[in-house]
């Protein structure tokens, strides 16, 4: 079909003209008090003493993300749109061919015309004019079935986006919540550890063995690292809670996180081309379909320009030149853009590769330290501190240890993402929100 616009479909068009996948908070909000808006059941429930919520005490990955997609605001809101683009597109198809018949009828009745004895120069330049009438009507109604179409592409490529970024998002803050729980851990045990070196500071500095200065040094740690637990607790209990909102799930003092096993470490290796994954990727799936409907545009108004009745003049050609060229300086720059994220990751996760192996080394290193101190230990060479403090260190490179794990893992999701058609650029502005 050709494309154009009637006036009651130029507003039906403004109506769905489409924003990128960072979805209106204002119209999510809106939809969440609905959503959360009690009814008379719940006040049945509150009555009975019942609890009408399923309180979720471990939380898998696997699950974080099945909440995170179930009833998703920005997900519903990008459908509706989408529905209410499917149903103008239905109405456009019924109104051109409601159209076609009518002009096929008035068509008839001009030849009808043509064959009855008299003069009947005026009826049949009148049906003449509702003909060339319903013609252009008809074409304006060609050009709107063709945007419609273009914006229902392009909005189900932002809805696949869309998706896929709220999985990467789950992930991702999942993940850091699960890595601030082990540096928690950590600080926790390195806190015992620390109290332990204080009383025996402060024993060596009753006997004259220590200076106050070492005392206060130590204690000063200790005083730190009670802060830092302090800091990180109350930082996690609020990152936790708010990531349990964003999912739509009840926080509660119970609730914990259950760490994904990461200890499968393979190289990531790149197995599509560059251009492959380019092509594939949404942006450019929708860079190259507004170049089409541009492309659209800038035909139709060169086919109008002898058209008296069309409106169409040399500055309309030229501004639709001008978005085609401007188009396609877009994709230019974006393949751009898209092979540098593109390179920058699979390095990232190159680099990172190497960085366990690195940290699972100096692990062992460390296990071969320590157990060369026990044996020190059993002999008296060592004071059971001195192991105590070689046993943080290896507690440390285990820490190290499995967050270069994490991150890794975190970087096998972003490259999965990649090649699910979403490239995450530095100036990319479409990021979903979970809820």
């Amino acid at each position: 079909m050709k494309k154009g616009v009637t006036t009651g479909l130029a507003a039906l068009i403004a109506s769905t003209t489409l924003t990128p996948v960072a979805f209106a908070d204002d119209h999510s909000s809106d939809v969440k008090e609905d959503q959360q808006a009690p009814d008379s059941s719940s006040d049945e429930s509150e009555e009975t003493g019942e609890e009408s919520v399923e309180l979720i005490d471990t939380l898998t990955l696997d699950a974080a993300v099945e909440h995170a997609l179930t009833d998703n605001t920005s997900l519903m809101l990008l459908q509706y749109r989408l529905d209410n683009l499917k149903s103008q597109l239905d109405a456009t198809e019924d109104d051109h061919r409601d159209l076609e018949i009518d002009i096929d009828d008035l068509e008839d009745d001009f030849d009808d015309l043509k064959e009855q004895p008299g003069n009947t120069f005026q009826p049949r330049y009148q049906i003449h004019n509702q003909i060339k009438k319903m013609e252009n009507s008809l074409d304006q109604l060609e050009d709107a079935f063709e945007e419609l179409t273009s914006n229902q592409v392009t909005l189900e490529f932002n809805q696949q986006e869309a998706e896929e970024n709220i999985k990467f998002k789950t992930i991702s803050t999942f993940m850091n919540l699960v890595m601030t729980k082990d540096q928690l851990a950590f600080t926790k045990d390195s806190l015992e550890t620390q109290r332990k070196q204080v009383k025996a500071t402060k024993r060596r500095y009753d006997l004259g063995l220590a200076s106050r200065t070492e005392f206060r040094t130590d204690q000063r740690e200790l005083t730190r690292l009670e802060s830092q637990i302090k800091q990180t607790e109350t930082t996690l209990e609020n990152n936790l809670r708010e990531f349990a909102a964003d999912i739509g799930i009840v926080y509660h003092d119970d609730l914990s996180l259950e760490a994904p096993e990461t200890d499968s470490v393979e190289p990531i290796e790149q197995e599509e081309t560059t251009e492959e994954l380019i092509n594939n990727s949404y942006s450019m799936k929708t860079a190259k379909e507004e170049l089409e409907l541009a492309k659209y545009k800038l035909e139709q108004a060169k086919e109008n320009i002898n058209d008296t009745e069309k409106d169409v003049d040399a500055k309309d050609i030229e501004q639709a030149e001008i978005n085609v060229d401007q188009k396609k300086e877009n994709i230019t720059q974006l393949k751009e853009d898209l092979k540098k994220a593109i390179d920058s990751l699979f390095t990232d996760a190159a680099n990172q590769y190497q960085t366990v192996m690195d940290k699972r080394y100096e692990l062992d290193y460390a296990k071969e330290d320590h157990q060369n101190l026990k044996r020190r230990l059993d002999v008296g060479l060592v004071s059971q501190l001195e192991y105590d403090v070689a046993r943080t260190q290896v507690e440390q490179a285990e820490l190290d240890y499995t967050a270069a794990k994490q991150q890794y893992f975190l970087l096998k999701h972003q490259v999965d993402l990649l090649r699910n058609g979403v490239i995450q650029t530095g100036g990319s502005s479409q990021q979903a929100s979970m809820k």
